[in-house]
């Protein structure tokens, strides 16, 4: 339930409060045997810096498997597509590709889009 309340539910409010069509963004990371803690680190860096300084990331997670702690699944949320290209120009994000080039040996993008997004909010009274 704690996962449900610090992660899921803000990243559905996030698309909530978007004015226009949000970018949505769902990705399947896999680190080099026994990198986890350095892509933990560089990934934590990123999604902060993100999150810190551009108003039109809304939402970002990073998630590993249970049973593959080399496994993960990054969501993010971006107000729009110009969001979005900001978001792949700024410093931080091309330092963290740079940096991650020998710590992510598997990257898989799987394109989505937001098809009902609904946050307890919605029903509260």
């Amino acid at each position: 339930m704690k996962f449900m309340k610090s992660v899921i539910l803000p990243c559905v409010a996030a698309i909530n409060l978007c004015a226009g069509e949000p970018v949505v963004n769902f990705f399947e990371l896999t680190n080099a045997p026994g990198k986890f803690e350095n892509f933990k680190e560089l990934g934590e860096e990123n999604i902060v810096n993100s999150l810190e300084k551009e108003r039109g990331t809304l939402a970002m997670m990073c998630v590993s498997r249970v049973d593959d702690e080399n496994s993960h699944f990054v969501f993010e949320i971006y107000a729009d597509e110009a969001a979005y290209e900001a978001h792949r120009q700024t410093p931080h994000f091309r330092a963290y590709i740079e940096q991650s080039k020998d710590l992510v040996v598997r990257k898989e993008f799987i394109k989505i889009k937001n098809l009902i997004s609904l946050s307890k909010s919605a029903f509260a009274g």
